[in-house]
């Protein structure tokens, strides 16, 4: 499948703000605000990025459960609907037929 490089945008987007955290870390460790040591500013290259990936990936799924427990119920309410009717339908039958035999 060809997609046409449209999601070529979101990596761009990715890497934007894995690399824009990544600096940001490296300029607190600079001034001392961070107490991280070295290697873990460094590693930060690598962590920054997956914890993104992951934090992105949680909310997709949670945005997926959402939309499939709304799908799941709104079916249950059209099924709902569908009996209460199914019901008084044959409610009005039964109800027509017994006024024809008294009418007879």
């Amino acid at each position: 499948m060809d997609n046409d490089g449209k999601y070529s945008g979101l990596w761009i987007l990715y890497a934007m703000i894995s690399g824009s955290l990544w600096l940001l870390l490296i300029v607190l460790k600079v001034f001392g605000v961070v107490r991280l040591g070295w290697i873990a500013v460094i590693l930060g290259g690598l962590w920054i990025p997956t914890l993104i990936l992951l934090l992105s990936a949680a909310a997709c799924l949670t945005l997926m459960t959402a939309a499939k427990l709304k799908r799941k119920y709104r079916h249950w309410k059209v099924k709902r609907r569908i009996e209460r009717q199914k019901k008084t339908l044959a409610d009005n039958q039964k109800n027509a037929g017994e006024a024809e035999r008294r009418n007879e």
